[in-house]
Parts: structure tokens; C-alpha cells; sequence
């Protein structure tokens, strides 16, 4: 059986949120029966990234360009929610401003880090702060470990380069 696209992008988007789907392994069959080859696969692949900043602007931009490359993107403003919203959200990938007015970018990193459920998220930090950059940078190279799948980026910087990033961090396997 094969649907019309406007159709069955409908369907599959409520479907896979449907709370009344209760065996996976059904859910995958029936879709993978009723889409095209590959479909369902390419869907699930489909990277989060949380984008937080306190920057409307850049928020708006960034969830745009990352949204042009097909991730699925969230953006938050209130800093204060970070650590809760990636904590429930758990995306693929983090993008974090240092510079936040209510808290400070760095604060959230070591609650991430420092949290086992969130620990492996991997983390690109940007701020156009060169003290901070280096604080940071020097807080990640002293304890590569536990800080590991975090990136620096000193702003200002080129969306193609941040793009490149976050394609080499969202394919880089995890450890």
C-alpha cells in the first residue's frame, strides 16, 4: 500500500507520537510496510540538537540553518531551564552560549557533565568572551575525560564551519 506523501507524512508524524502504540516492533512492521523503502530508516535517523542562547536572533537563525540541513532542532532562551530541558529532552547535541545574563553557560556544562544521565551528550560552547573560550578550553583539555564531546567556538564564526562541527560531533561514535 502506498500513500500519497502529504498523507503519510500526516500519518507517520502522529503515529510515531501516538502514545497508543505500545509494541515497537509492531509499530516499525506497519510502517515500514506502508511507506517507501527507506523512509521510516531515514526518519529515525533524524539527529536533536537544543540550541540554547539567550539571543533571539541567533536562536531563530541557528534553529533555521540547522533545520536546512534536516535536524530536527529546539531552541530555548532562559538559560535557567537548560540543564531540566536537556535532562528530559536528551538531544543528540547540545549547542550552548557561554554568556547567558541568568546563568552562566559554563555552570550548565559542569551540571551535564557532572550528571551521569546527561554526561554523554556531546557539547559545542561558544561565546565571544576570549578569557571564557580559553577558561573553558583550558577546563576541557585538563580533564579531557570528563569533559569529553565538548567543543569551543569563539564567536564571531562562520555558520559553514559550525555546521561542519556539528555534522563531525553528530558522526563521531560514542564511547
Amino acid at each position: 500500500m502506498v500513500l500519497p506523501v502529504d498523507v503519510w507524512r500526516d500519518t507517520l508524524l502522529l503515529g510515531l507520537r501516538s502514545k497508543n502504540w505500545n509494541d515497537d516492533d509492531r509499530r516499525r512492521r506497519l510502517l515500514s510496510e506502508a511507506y517507501e523503502p527507506g523512509l521510516l530508516r531515514r526518519l529515525e535517523v533524524t539527529k536533536r540538537i537544543l540550541v540554547v542562547d539567550d539571543k533571539n536572533e541567533l536562536l531563530h537563525l541557528m534553529r533555521r540553518v540547522l533545520e536546512d540541513e534536516q535536524y530536527q532542532v529546539s531552541i530555548l532562551q532562559d538559560g535557567k531551564d537548560a540543564y531540566t530541558r536537556v535532562k528530559t529532552q536528551l538531544p543528540d547535541l547540545l549547542i550552548l552560549d557561554l554568556k547567558l545574563g541568568d546563568i552562566s553557560g559554563q555552570d550548565i556544562l559542569k551540571q551535564l557533565k557532572d550528571d551521569h544521565v546527561t554526561a554523554d551528550i556531546p557539547v559545542i560552547v561558544y561565546t565571544a568572551a576570549v578569557l571564557e573560550a580559553e577558561e573553558v578550553s583550558r577546563l576541557v583539555s585538563s580533564h579531557p575525560i570528563h569533559y569529553q564531546g565538548v567543543h569551543v567556538v569563539q564567536k564571531p564564526f562562520e555558520l559553514e564551519n559550525l555546521l561542519a562541527l556539528v555534522q563531525q560531533v553528530l558522526n563521531e561514535p560514542v564511547r
